[in-house]
């Protein structure tokens, strides 16, 4: 007996201790559901997590009117702080995220690693300007940066964006030293430029204008208004969330583009919700900076997510070329991109744009990029001849003596560099081919002929719009510097030569 009773007394206190332990946590329980019950939030009946970080172009998925429009429909929104591009697209893969936002490059390099959790819905943003390599004399085209010390974020679209031009203009030299040049933030970056340590860097707003403005003859040597579509953000949904819940993803994407259009037709109303977001991490920045860095984003609309036609009139879809170019670009660059059957299609998932409907347009929606180049006088060549940005092809066309016809092999090699002029809308072409002899006028009249055949090959055989290219004869007048111990007839093959220049703004 009194054993029972010392149970009793004993199984007595305990239960005194656990509902003392969880009193608390009934009481907030109770709390919570009064406030379910007295107010919207009763419309939620579940909760969406958004992977992504802190990037100004993801403002949106960030944005209370977003949310809002979400909770009409009993969705609730959160916004997720994840850093690292590997765990944003695990946690598609492990249920964790059922959306991300993430640059292509980033799950292009990462998704196959988690056997490519997640398909891209949209296009969310591209860079417009808000990314660029800053150089100092003597830095003044892409060439230059070859033999210079930079500095750059690792790990950012900084690095890509470097990563691109090293593959675009074979900067081998910069290729193999790129690993010192890293460092772990952009004010890094900054601080090597400014101090003279580096003679280039790759940065992003607003250290760019910082650049530009506090360092003595700082200059833009390319930016992503330049160099095009190769920043670019994409929204993803994970595999399951979309096999499971085809119809989420057709409510996100109302919210998302609803709001966005929104902000597109109000600029400063756009401008103070981006203010509102940068202040969360930066209270310094006022509404002209938030209007400055938002310059630099290019918000990819509803329209122009649903056009079938990429680049230059290409008649793919525009974010399938994309996801084909940048994967060359991680490969020359010794990352494997196994995409499932090697078709870029299988990562896209197009029908839940397309079936958007009765979403508010945005008014004065920006024209589309098209193939027309107006013609340009010769003062207007003589101007953009001295700027110089970079070399289309790595090595030079090399001529047979007395000819003007494009080698065999030289002639593949250009066709397969032409697709990189995609990214680069904005930059004409000059052709500029020599010859080697003993009578100026006819080396003269011949290197106008090997110009005119790398046109012609430019123009028919790779369909570059005719009024983008100039061929220029430089005929015997720029001989190069003999090498030690270089033969005569090795001298005189290097002097055959044409080179494909991008010139520009």
């Amino acid at each position: 007996m009194k054993k029972a009773i010392t149970v009793l007394l004993v199984l007595i206190t305990l239960a005194a201790a656990i509902t003392a332990m969880t009193r608390k946590k009934r009481e907030q329980d109770a709390q919570k559901d009064l406030y379910l019950k007295t107010s919207d939030a009763a419309k939620i009946t579940r909760t969406i997590t958004i992977a992504g970080d802190d990037w100004l172009g993801y403002l949106v998925c960030r944005s209370p009117v977003f949310a809002q429009i979400m909770a009409q429909s009993g969705i609730g929104v959160k916004f997720e702080m994840e850093l690292d591009f590997n765990e944003r697209t695990k946690g598609l893969a492990d249920g964790r995220f059922q959306f991300a936002a993430i640059t292509l490059d980033s799950y292009l390099a990462q998704g196959g690693k988690h056997q490519w959790p997640g398909v891209i819905l949209w296009t969310i943003d591209e860079s417009h300007g808000g990314d660029a390599i800053i150089g100092v004399p003597p830095i003044k085209t892409v060439d230059d940066l070859n033999n210079a010390k930079g500095a750059y974020t690792k790990g950012s679209p900084s690095e890509f964006l470097l990563r691109s031009q090293i593959t675009h203009f074979k900067l081998d030299t910069l290729r193999n030293r790129l690993p010192e040049f890293g460092t772990d933030s952009v004010e890094q970056a900054y601080d090597q430029l400014k101090s003279g340590k580096s003679q280039f860097a790759v940065l992003w707003e607003p250290f760019k204008t910082r650049a530009l403005q506090e360092i003595p003859n700082a200059k833009v040597i390319i930016d992503t208004t330049q160099a095009q579509g190769l920043i670019i953000d994409v929204f993803l949904a994970s595999r399951s969330t979309l096999a499971n819940d085809p119809e989420l993803a057709n409510i996100v994407g109302r919210a998302y583009f609803t709001t966005l259009h929104g902000f597109l037709n109000n600029p400063t109303t756009f401008a103070e919700a981006a203010l509102r977001d940068i202040n969360v991490r930066d209270h310094r920045k006022t509404l002209k900076d938030a209007t400055e860095m938002l310059k630099g984003i290019h918000f990819s609309s509803l329209t122009e997510n649903t056009e079938t036609g990429g680049w230059t009139g290409n008649p793919s879809p525009k974010l399938a070329l994309s996801t084909s170019q940048l994967a060359h670009i991680l490969e020359n660059q010794n990352t494997r991109v196994n995409l499932p059957n090697n078709d870029p299609g299988t990562i896209i998932y197009r029908k839940t744009t397309q079936g958007l409907k009765g979403i508010l347009p945005v008014n004065n929606e920006p024209p589309r990029l098209n193939e027309f180049y107006k013609p340009l006088s010769e003062s207007e060549w003589n101007d953009l001849k001295k700027k110089v940005k970079g070399t289309l092809l790595d090595t030079p066309i090399f001529f047979k003596p007395g000819q003007r016809e494009i080698p065999e092999e030289t002639l593949e090699e250009l066709q397969n560099a032409v697709p990189k002029l995609i990214h680069y809308p904005s930059y004409r072409i000059i052709v500029e081919a020599h010859s080697y002899g003993n009578d100026p006028k006819v080396d003269q009249e011949l290197s106008e002929e090997r110009a005119a055949e790398v046109k012609r090959s430019l123009v028919w055989d790779c369909k570059v719009p005719e009024d983008r290219v100039l061929a220029v004869g430089k005929g015997s007048t720029e001989i190069l510097t003999r090498g030690p111990g270089e033969g005569e007839a090795a001298f005189a093959r290097r002097n055959r030569r044409a080179k494909i220049l991008l010139v520009g703004d």
